[in-house]
This record gives C-alpha cells, structure tokens and sequence, in this order.
C-alpha cells in the first residue's frame, strides 16, 4: 500500500468492509487516518443456521440474508434488491459470513486512535446498534450516528442520509 504513496486515507466500511477497515487501522495506523463504519462491530457473529444454509443452500441464504438486512417496513425494497443481485459463485457467501464469524477484534480496539463515524440502523438485525454502541464506546476518538428506521443496508435504505453524516462528520 505506501509503494502507491497512499496516505492519510479515510476509509469507509460496511459489514465485512468494516471488519477490513478496522484490521486496516490497526495493522497500517500510518496509512488509515479515519474510519466511517456502517454496520459494524468488533466481532461479527453469524447465525449458525444461516452460515449452514450458505454452505447448503447459498440462494435461499442469500435471500434470508437480504430479509433480515433490510428494515421491517422495507419489505419491497429488500425483495427488489434481491431480484436484481447476480447469481452466487459457488462458496462464496459461506466464505464471506465465516470470514465475518471469525473476526473479532475486540482486544485490539485499544490501538485504534483514529476519528471514527459508527454508523448503524436502529433496525439492523444483523449487527444490531449494541454492537455500534460498544465500538463507539470502547474506540478513543469515536462518533456513534444512530438512523431510526433502517436497517443494516443502512446506505441502501437511506443513501441521503449515510452521505449527510458522512459529509456532516467529515466537515
């Protein structure tokens, strides 16, 4: 990564793309100078029968995924979204939520002193706002943005939103 001369990078992250992000924060405290975290947590338990439908049946996971993502209320939308995702590469999915399983970076947090947004929807039920709450709570220099009515596709369901307390924070 520096042999591109990145530098002073803001890195935004959903779900597993947090994960990333805080690992990056962590392991290249030089490169990352602050984190927007949507979705996120500082470990990332997934349901066991859904980790076992993705490894069974990753279609019918991937659609339970998109259900439970979406706020209740968002119904439409979420079946909307589904309809129009490609079709799954055979284990990927079963490898992305054991990868989101597996993270856990909770002894770490301690070294993460950049300025971070913890974002999250009031209705994520994937990782639901205790999760946002403690990152926001545990991380030195942390900004919690609770959205009333949105789930944990958060930058799906209200995309003005995410973008204003972005903006807002960034400012």
């Amino acid at each position: 990564l520096t042999r591109r001369m990145l530098g002073h990078v803001c890195l935004v992250g959903h779900s597993l793309g947090s994960a990333i992000a805080l690992r990056m924060a962590v392991d290249y405290p030089a490169l990352v100078s602050r984190l927007v975290l949507v979705g996120a947590g500082a470990r990332l338990r997934v349901l066991p029968a859904l980790l076992e439908q993705a490894r069974t049946d990753p279609e019918a996971a991937k659609t339970e995924l998109v259900e439970l993502g979406f706020a209740p209320g968002h119904q439409q939308q979420a079946r909307e979204f589904n309809k129009h995702l490609p079709p799954i590469a055979a284990g990927t999915l079963h490898r992305d939520l054991a990868a989101c399983n597996g993270f856990d970076i909770m002894d770490e947090l301690g070294h993460i002193a950049q300025p971070t947004l913890v974002l999250t929807g009031e209705e994520d039920r994937l990782t639901p706002p205790k999760y946002a709450r403690f990152l926001a709570e545990r991380l030195d220099n942390a900004r919690l943005a609770l959205l009333p009515g949105v789930g944990h596709y958060a930058q799906l369901e209200a995309p003005a939103a995410i973008a204003d307390a972005i903006r807002a924070w960034l400012e």
